[in-house]
C-alpha cells in the first residue's frame, strides 16, 4: 500500500541534488580564483599585506577547498544512490 510507504526516491529530484552541489563546488573554485586574482592586482605592500596575503592563502583558500570537497563527495554520493536506486527499479519492474 503506497500509504504505508517510509523509504523512497525521487530519482530525478537527487539527480538534480547531486547536480547542485557540483555546480556550488565549482562556485567556490571560482570564488578562490576571483580573490586570488584581485589580491595580485591590488597594490598593497607591507606586513598588513604579506599578513593578510598569508592568511588567505593558508586559512581561506584551505578552508574553502575543505567546503569543495564535501561539495563533492556529497554530489558524488547523491549521483550513486540516485543510480542505484535507478537500477533496482529497473530489476523490479521486470518481475512485476
Amino acid at each position: 500500500m503506497a500509504g504505508n510507504i517510509t523509504h523512497g526516491m525521487n530519482v530525478e529530484q537527487v539527480k538534480a541534488l547531486g547536480a547542485k552541489l557540483d555546480a556550488k563546488a565549482n562556485q567556490i573554485n571560482a570564488l578562490i580564483t576571483e580573490v586570488n586574482n584581485a589580491l595580485q592586482n591590488t597594490s598593497w605592500v607591507g606586513p598588513d599585506a604579506d599578513s593578510f596575503k598569508n592568511k588567505w592563502s593558508h586559512e581561506g583558500v584551505g578552508q574553502l577547498n575543505k567546503a569543495k570537497e564535501i561539495l563533492t563527495h556529497a554530489s558524488a554520493a547523491a549521483k550513486r544512490n540516485a543510480q542505484a536506486q535507478d537500477s533496482t527499479s529497473q530489476a523490479q519492474s521486470g518481475q512485476f
